[in-house]
């Protein structure tokens, strides 16, 4: 999976990259697991799908998200 991620983000090349959240804290935390308690949330969400690896890859991140109160945690 790295290899693939370097391959995707050539190397580094990538001047603005972009994030989906369902949720997002005062400090820019972007919630991709769970809402709600861990061992028993009301919801699951599908994680973070290389977030990780475009945030470190790329010059600039935009988050992109639904604005609600539920979502601003």
């Amino acid at each position: 999976v790295p290899e693939m991620f370097r391959y995707w983000l050539q190397g580094g090349r990538i001047s603005i990259g972009f994030l989906g959240a369902a949720q997002l804290d005062k400090f820019g935390n972007i919630n991709t697991t769970v809402i709600g308690d861990y061992a028993h949330p009301k919801t699951r969400l599908p994680g973070g799908g290389g977030a990780p690896e475009i945030a470190t890859s790329s010059g600039q991140v935009y988050i992109t998200m639904a604005q609600s109160r539920r979502g601003m945690v």
